[in-house]
This record gives structure tokens, sequence and C-alpha cells, in this order.
């Protein structure tokens, strides 16, 4: 057996036959080396996934070329071509971490995901899943400790692969934060003044940036608000609002603030106009 650096080519050369020797056909064989596994994206998104598998149109059309080259004609059986796609799900908190992986010799891949806390108490890996087929997984962040979090992934090629040659490669996400609270408002001054009401506010979030700000007087349509310094780009910002030529009687104002991980906080005030 010839051992071979990995290359493009193979040649070989042919002895001369003496006598009446023929030569009908000449067989090559090679074993390609084993590859570890690739991971070319990983991502954690906030939202959960199911995968669901449908019927692509057409039959698989025949390839002439490889019915020639191929001795097992079963792989060329005519039929609808499976099609792996991926839907949301509703579950609030879920969390999915995806990922792209692929494999040098064509293996199939299982993978294991683990996750652990990057910031605080609990900073070990624990494993949330084993054996998995399909390219990501769907687990629910309702009841861990809000902070910061990563994801391990590992692609082995061991269902290809007898245990003692597979290889395995891992993949680190970037870290994502885990926030089930919301923001919180402080009122620093609310002032009626003749028919005018001027608001001060403070908003605050343990976790998030905040991402938007607004209110409706009386249960109007929602006028949205800008933070004092112009710009969405802090945990903590400041807010004013100032209503004129407001009617005589009681009124309702309701402050609203959601932060970037989606959760609002509603604050109601009652003030009246004498």
């Amino acid at each position: 057996m010839a051992q071979s650096l990995p290359g493009r080519y193979l040649q070989y050369r042919l002895k001369e036959i003496t006598g009446n020797g023929r030569i009908h056909s000449i067989r090559l064989f090679c074993q390609l080396p084993n590859l570890a596994p690739v991971f070319t994206n990983l991502r954690v998104v906030p939202v959960g996934m199911s995968q669901i598998v449908t019927e692509q149109g057409g039959p698989v059309a025949l390839d002439y070329g490889a019915v020639f080259q191929q001795r097992n004609l079963d792989n060329f059986v005519e039929g609808p071509r499976p099609r792996a796609q991926v839907r949301r799900l509703a579950n609030p908190g879920m969390l999915t971490a995806i990922w792209q992986a692929v494999d040098g010799n064509g293996d199939n891949l299982e993978f294991t995901v683990e996750m652990r806390r990057q910031d605080g108490p609990g900073g070990e890996w624990i494993t949330l899943a084993t054996e998995l087929r399909e390219p990501f997984f769907s687990f629910n962040s309702r009841g861990m400790p809000e902070g910061l979090y990563r994801v391990r992934v590992t692609a082995s090629d061991i269902p290809d692969n007898d245990p003692e040659i597979a290889l395995s490669t891992t993949r680190v996400s970037e870290p994502f934060l885990i926030d089930v609270t919301p923001p919180e408002i402080v009122v620093n001054n609310l002032q009626v003044s003749g028919n005018s009401l001027r608001v001060d506010f403070t908003a605050v979030d343990q976790w998030s940036v905040l991402a938007a700000a607004g209110y409706s007087l009386n249960g109007g349509r929602t006028v949205m608000l800008r933070p004092v310094r112009g710009l969405f780009d802090s945990r903590q910002l400041d807010f004013s609002i100032q209503l004129d030529d407001l009617p005589a009687g009681s009124h309702t104002l309701l402050i609203e603030v959601m932060d970037e991980s989606g959760h609002i906080i509603s604050f109601p005030q009652t003030f009246a106009i004498e």
C-alpha cells in the first residue's frame, strides 16, 4: 500500500508485460484520512424553533454518469426529496442555539450542546443536549438567573466512523443575555401649573439597554418619547413630558418603557386640572 501526501492527482506507471499477458482493466483504491468537522457559524437567538420536514415537489432525476460510476443503484431510486425547515415557536422565554458545521469527508455529524454563566456563580459547563442530529437546539430560559451566558457546541463525526478514529470540534458562542425583569420608572417631578403638566422621570434597567419609551393621555394614541440627551444608549435614561392646554377635570397619564429584551413596564399616574 502506497503512502502519499494529500494532493489532487495520483500518478502510476505500468511496466511492460512479456509474453501473451493482457491488461483488461486497472482499479485504484484510496482511503482518505478522517477530517475533523468545521464550524462556520454559531448564534443564540431569542426565539424557540422546531423542525418540520416537507416533501419537495418533483421526482429525483437519474444522472446517467452516476449510474455508470455507482455500484449501488438503490441510491438513485426516484422519489420525493425531503426538505428540512424550522418554524418559530410562540413560547415566551425560549432561546435557540443554531449553527452551521461541515465535514470534509461528508460524514454525518452529531452534536452536544452545553451552557454556562459567564458572570457570577455557576461557571461550570452544563450539558443541555447530546446526540443531536439537527443543527439547532431550543431551550427555555425562564427560571434561570439573569446574566451573561455562553453556549458551547461540540460536533463529532462518530456516526460514520469508529470511535478510535472519530474526530470532534468545539465552538463557543458570543455572550448572550438572559433578562426576565422589566425596567423601573422613578418619577422625579410631577408638577401641575394652571392647565399644564410637567413630568420628569428616570427609567432604569438592571441588564438591558433601554430601547423605547412613550406615553398616552386618557387612553389616547401613544406619543413616542426621546431621552433628554437624545439617544437610547444606556440602561438608565432621563425623560421629560410637557402637556399644555389641558381641560379641567381628572386625567390619567400612562407611561411605558421597553428594554432591548422586549420587556415593558407600564406606569399609570392620575392628576387633576382645576
